[in-house]
């Protein structure tokens, strides 16, 4: 019985000790890299929408919104202001 209980044990300290730790820092290292990999794409596809004209970020308060610039919009504007 004691041999059992000994057993159980040392079975949960290798999984405490060993395998759990080593899993979350595999998991941990992949969200940094996914994170980091996420940020450099976003801002090369910001920068092509820049360079194309179709960035003109507006902010309202926390939301900020993408307006694209299309057809003929100084007409609208000088209607507006």
């Amino acid at each position: 019985m004691s041999e059992k209980v000994s057993e159980k044990k040392s079975v949960k300290k290798i999984i405490f000790k060993r395998i759990l730790p080593a899993t979350l820092a595999v998991f941990v290292q992949f969200i940094a890299v996914v994170f980091t990999v996420n940020k450099i794409k976003l801002a090369q596809e910001f920068d092509l929408l820049k360079e194309a004209g179709y960035y003109d970020p507006v902010s309202f308060g926390d939301y900020s919104l993408n307006v694209y610039i299309t057809g003929n919009h100084t007409i609208f504007l000088d209607k507006v202001g």
